[in-house]
């Protein structure tokens, strides 16, 4: 017989058990993760009645995760820090961007530049990082990988020292933007720059153990262009989760939605193309790369668009696709309008969360069988800022994200840490999504 913890038990218990009519009706309680084979665009969602104050924990009453407020209110003091105060925005980046560092130690809050204690949730005083778009380090919990005027460099966080530089010559105004991860074992990164003598935007492929640039591809060869947009977002390099291939995606041949294309790392080939699909995207909306359960690289987000060569069936819904052989298929119900997979250590899942108002916290199977739900942001956002867009640790234990929790805090909307552990840690409840 299966055990699970008491949140888990609970969790289960209420839906398996309103389905039997056993208990009061919820709302779509049937159609809930619990339930063998059920597809529903609808899940429950459960108000918590008590609102968090600063480093405050209480659980869902519903789904049984623990949520923790770990952002005070715009103006006050920051606990630690002299000198500073809580600014009126403070959050990270974006759900495809990992704010946690290898060993879930630390959060690194972008838009606000304050670091905070993985565990305990307080402030950290570290010193300044340098200039330039970061990302962590997937495996070296101290280091984040930063573009410098000559390449690229490791930067010690806590003790504020370039641990490695790499410099790449005939290149220069090297940087990177928010989906431009490097790959799970931190060994590869797509690094945009220009080269020298006509200026070309081009990505370079860099081997950050060996210090040696790969691939380099031009992003003028394959119709990429600047738009009104801006260079940031018209033009981006990035690699898979694995390794196996650089990315450039951006707005090309004339459609924004005809975002990526996938070279092998090895030969430099154009090894797979995302096509547009009749003006939509499917996928590509709000997404995230990632492993399935066989080790292949999978991007995982919203569909779109219907049609050939895509059912229109997947219209709305989340759903993978597999860069190997451009294979799509949906993922398991439930509200997810933003994906991450920044579970590095946790692969073959990736997390999910609703669009400012409804939704849960989740995570989806990559092969579509399973879904997980965890708690309810109670997030009904107002502006782009106030979106959900959680991100979890690289081992999928907690999960950061954002809420305006009912509208409780109208100076606008904080930063929460939900934990897994009540539940007996992700992948733990055999309840958890079954098979769909």
């Amino acid at each position: 017989m299966t055990r699970w913890p008491a949140g888990q038990a609970m969790w289960c218990a209420v839906a398996v058990g309103a389905a039997l009519g056993l208990l009061p009706a919820h709302p779509s309680e049937a159609e809930s993760g619990c339930i063998p084979g059920a597809l529903t665009h609808s899940f429950p969602t459960a108000p918590i009645g008590e609102v968090p104050g600063y480093l405050e924990t209480i659980d869902d009453p519903y789904y049984g995760g623990r949520v923790t407020l770990v952002t005070g209110s715009p103006g006050t003091p920051v606990p630690g820090i002299p000198n500073m105060k809580w600014p009126a925005m403070t959050r990270h980046q974006y759900s495809s961007h990992q704010a946690w560092n290898a060993d879930g130690s630390l959060i690194y809050l972008a838009r606000g530049h304050l670091f905070l204690d993985g565990d305990t949730y307080e402030p950290v005083q570290l010193p300044e990082l340098p200039k330039g778009f970061w990302h962590w380090s997937p495996v070296e919990p101290d280091l984040m990988i930063i573009p410098r005027k000559d390449g690229v460099g490791m930067w010690n966080v806590r003790h504020g020292y370039w641990a490695k530089i790499i410099s790449i010559p005939g290149y220069s105004r090297f940087g990177s933007q928010a989906r431009e991860n490097p790959s799970y074992d931190g060994k590869r990164f797509g690094l945009k720059a220009a080269r020298d003598g006509d200026a070309a935007p081009v990505c370079i492929g860099v081997d950050l153990d060996t210090g040696v640039a790969g691939p380099v591809i031009g992003f003028d060869a394959y119709g990429f262009t600047s738009d009104e947009r801006g260079e940031d977002k018209a033009r981006r390099c990035g690699v898979t989760a694995s390794g196996r291939y650089l990315v450039l995606n951006g707005s090309a041949n004339g459609s924004y939605n005809d975002q990526a294309h996938f070279f092998d790392w090895s030969t430099g080939d154009l090894a797979y193309r995302q096509r547009a699909n009749g003006g939509r995207e499917c996928p590509g909306s709000h997404g995230d790369l990632g492993l399935d359960e066989n080790g292949d690289d999978v991007f995982v987000g919203v569909c779109k668009g219907g049609g050939a060569p895509w059912s229109s069936d997947l219209a709305g819904r989340t759903v993978a696709l597999r860069i190997a052989d451009g294979a799509i298929w949906a993922l398991g119900e439930g509200s997810a309008s933003h994906t991450s997979c920044r579970n590095s250590k946790r692969p073959g899942y990736c997390y999910g969360s609703g669009f400012k108002s409804g939704g849960t916290i989740n995570a989806k199977s990559a092969d579509g069988k399973r879904v997980e739900f965890y708690a309810d942001p109670q997030n009904i956002g107002q502006v782009y800022w106030d979106e959900t867009q959680a991100v979890p640790s690289p081992d999928g234990q907690k999960v950061l994200f954002v809420s305006r929790w009912n509208n409780a805090f109208p100076d606008g909307s904080r930063m929460f840490v939900l934990d897994l552990s009540p539940l007996g840690g992700p992948g733990e409840c055999d309840k958890t999504g079954a098979d769909f």
